[in-house]
């Protein structure tokens, strides 16, 4: 067994903890608590994967500032694009058709809720 490898059992455990704290098995389909795989699929995105691809993209952030403070980045941050989420679109569309029939916010608090801003 050479270094490498144990490098790569260690991640490898280190990734099922993970998934395993996540309970991403209570949300895989065919799983009892969702009637279809619609639903049990955006379930996984929203309780499991996007939450540690916050916790991954924070901390990668956090860690590329110290080398790109100097040059205006002191802000960084990483985010995902969830209208690129299949899974998610259904909830992307009632979002957007809720946000541009609500007469009482101005455009500005519109591209906030949408999270154009």
């Amino acid at each position: 067994t050479t270094k490498s490898q144990i490098v790569f059992l260690d991640h490898l455990a280190a990734t099922c903890n993970v998934i395993g704290s996540a309970r991403a098995a209570n949300v895989l389909p065919g799983d009892a608590n969702y009637s279809n795989y619609r639903e049990a699929n955006r379930a996984l995105w929203q309780q499991a994967i996007l939450p540690l691809a916050g916790k991954i993209l924070e901390a990668l952030a956090e860690g590329l500032r110290p080398h790109f403070g100097r040059g205006g980045f002191d802000g960084l941050v990483m985010g995902l694009d969830l209208n690129a989420i299949p899974a998610l679109s259904e909830d992307r569309e009632r979002l957007w058709a809720r946000v541009s029939v609500a007469d009482f916010l101005d455009p500005a608090e519109k591209r906030a809720m949408l999270g154009l801003s």
